[in-house]
């Protein structure tokens, strides 16, 4: 089963580049001393820069089950998909995969037997899920 980058590892990402680039520029950009408060800044700015990119950005697997036709309901959600700008780009193992821009994510698909798949990061599941009315497998 494929998974991305959970809420952890999503989490340092954010919090690291973003404490990285304040204390740079404190040091170099407004030539200030590097100091007990420049590292409370550059921290604080790195807690909050994780959690919000954690919190978007965290890759999630959701399952759910779909009435119907399995072609009507790829059909709608290819042009769900669609119109939030995502194109089919390929297959990796039995999903189909789904790409907008370098910066936007992959929406990985997988349908079997009524069910449905996606792993995307879960800002992007999210809108999935209220655009076609899916309800989680998982709870």
């Amino acid at each position: 089963m494929l998974t991305g980058p959970e809420f952890l590892t999503t989490f340092l990402y954010y919090f690291v580049c973003t404490a990285l680039i304040v204390l740079l520029v404190i040091s170099q950009g407004m030539e200030m001393s590097l100091d007990r408060s420049s590292y409370v800044i550059g921290m604080s700015a790195g807690l909050v820069a994780g959690l919000v990119g954690a919190y978007f950005n965290r890759s999630v697997t959701f399952s759910s089950s779909f009435k119907g036709n399995e072609k009507n309901f790829l059909k709608t959600f290819q042009k769900t998909l669609a119109e939030m700008g995502f194109e089919q780009n390929g297959q990796m193992e039995d999903f189909t995969i789904y790409t907008k821009s370098l910066f936007a994510g992959r929406v990985f698909v997988k349908t079997e037997k009524n069910t449905v798949t996606i792993v995307s990061r879960s800002s992007t599941v999210k809108r999935l899920q209220e655009e076609l009315n899916l309800k989680s497998n998982n709870s």
